[in-house]
């Protein structure tokens, strides 16, 4: 258990929501900037994976931090990775533009990000 909090990348197990997720994803839903900093400076990986195929940067920008969203795009987070969500494939500007996250959107298209074509999320999509 304890080499496993050393390891940045551990992703926990189970079939539950919460299957693969790391601690730079939890770093992430709850914008502890300076973690999330630390952790990518110890190496993990900005582009990792939950389970579900959401990546950190999908739900920082779902939750509207956008320090957490400049953070991970500056360390090279793929801005139109994309993952399954209410029977669409969406990216990080779908989450951010669904949920009004104004300055998340302008920010990921600095950062050359897309929106999906022709997605139309609810208001309020079940990132967890």
């Amino acid at each position: 258990l304890i080499e496993a909090c050393l390891d940045v990348n551990y992703k926990i197990e189970g079939e539950d929501e919460t299957a693969g997720r790391t601690s730079l994803f939890y770093a992430c839903v709850k914008g502890l900037q300076d973690i999330v900093k630390y952790l990518i400076e110890q190496g993990a990986d900005v582009n990792g994976t939950e389970n579900s195929g959401q990546s950190c940067l999908h739900i920082a920008a779902a939750m509207g931090h956008a320090v957490i969203v400049q953070i991970l795009c500056e360390h090279g987070a793929n801005v139109n990775q994309q993952f399954h969500l209410e029977g669409k494939y969406v990216t990080a500007y779908d989450l951010a533009e669904s949920l009004q996250h104004d300055h998340v959107c302008q920010l990921l298209k600095s950062f050359n990000a897309r929106q999906s074509p022709h997605c139309e999320l609810s208001s309020n999509p079940e990132t967890n």
